[in-house]
């Protein structure tokens, strides 16, 4: 094995599952988030240079599923069946609509792909993934005291979205 791709290797040992939750969280797709992930290492193996000048793989491999999940929902503009367990068990434990509440998650997804990309991570990473500030600020190189000023500033920004959209959508009818 190549010397070079030990870190990869281990990267992914340590936070590979957590990446495919990731992903399925913002495809709503489970096998979206498989070709994803494989997608990611793909491309990372491909590029030999690259791989050298990586020093922190989890938050490149972090930053690198999130950008290809919202690449591949622009490309789809439109989702498949929800798949998140968080959703489903808010459908059978509330009675709510499932199209309702996919059209909920729907606009905040599109909410979140507006929004800058350093917003988006840590707004991404501390609500879905439930990291606390602390871990956060880790694996970016920041103090906590930015990454709280960066998530509130996410969201923010996604509210802002979510009011232009649903004021659009009053309008409309």
């Amino acid at each position: 094995m190549q010397d070079d791709l030990k870190p990869l290797l281990a990267a992914l040992d340590e936070i590979g599952p957590e990446l495919h939750r990731l992903l399925a969280r913002i495809t709503l797709c489970e096998h979206a988030a498989e070709e994803l992930l494989q997608q990611i290492v793909l491309k990372v193996l491909q590029r030999p240079r690259q791989r050298k000048e990586i020093q922190n793989w989890p938050g490149y491999l972090r930053r690198a599923a999130i950008n290809a999940a919202f690449n591949w929902r622009r490309d789809r503009k439109s989702t498949s069946n929800l798949s998140s367990s968080h959703v489903a068990a808010a459908v059978q434990s509330n009675g709510v609509d499932r199209s309702e509440i996919h059209e909920q998650v729907e606009q905040i997804l599109a909410a979140l792909d507006a929004i800058p990309e350093s917003y988006r991570e840590v707004v991404l990473l501390r609500y879905l993934q439930g990291q606390p500030y602390d871990d956060i600020a880790a694996q970016l190189g920041k103090s906590p005291h930015q990454v709280r000023s960066l998530c509130s500033k996410g969201l923010q920004a996604v509210r802002k979205k979510l009011r232009v959209n649903t004021a659009s959508i009053g309008e409309d009818r």
